[in-house]
């Protein structure tokens, strides 16, 4: 059984996060993940600049009655996570205080990782949606369901990683977050039924 309240108060705050990225940015050999650090920087805080959300997370909001936890189990070199983090963090504060956000690194919690595995791989990002209690509401990640199937043909046709890493970026930017708000709000409407 995993104890989400341990990992909820062990995470920390997208602020944290990001101030994170950019020490990793800074790190030298630029070796392994590293040298997407600096690229998923730039687009969190881009992001974070442009996101607006739309009428249906509002809605949603404005009809929360409890608090909820989000964890997020994600990682700075980790593209999707730039792509959606920041759209989260915009949920988060539009909330105001209705939910509350925590990140934990992928890395350093396997066995909440391995507790929320995408067809038995590390996918992340993984938000994790939680009760005032720390029960667990339901799971969304690790990008929109539009873009998992794009994905998953591309890597069925034996696209090499940089190519279809290219194409989903830009498939993100032609989206405008609209598909991630749009799966937010479904997650969000789950936890007034529940």
């Amino acid at each position: 059984m995993i104890n989400y309240r341990h990992y909820f108060e062990t995470g920390i705050t997208y602020d944290s996060y990001l101030r994170q990225a950019e020490t990793d940015a800074q790190k030298e050999p630029k070796t392994g993940y590293l040298p997407y650090v600096p690229l998923n920087l730039q687009r969190m805080k881009r992001i974070g600049k442009q996101v607006q959300l739309n009428s249906d997370i509002e809605a949603v909001l404005r009809r929360l009655d409890k608090p909820l936890h989000w964890l997020v189990i994600s990682e700075n070199w980790c593209g999707d996570a730039a792509q959606s983090l920041p759209v989260l963090a915009a949920i988060e504060k539009a909330s105001q205080g209705k939910i509350n956000m925590r990140i934990a690194y992928r890395d350093s919690t396997p066995e909440l990782m391995d507790a929320h595995l995408t067809n038995g791989s590390r996918s992340i990002p993984v938000l994790i949606q939680l009760n005032e209690h720390f029960g667990l509401m339901g799971t969304w990640g690790p990008r929109p369901a539009i873009a998992q199937k794009q994905v998953r043909e591309w890597i069925a046709a034996g696209t090499p990683f940089t190519e279809y890493a290219e194409k989903l970026h830009k498939w993100y930017a032609d989206d405008k977050q609209k598909s991630i708000q749009t799966e937010i709000a479904a997650l969000l409407q789950q936890s007034l039924i529940g």
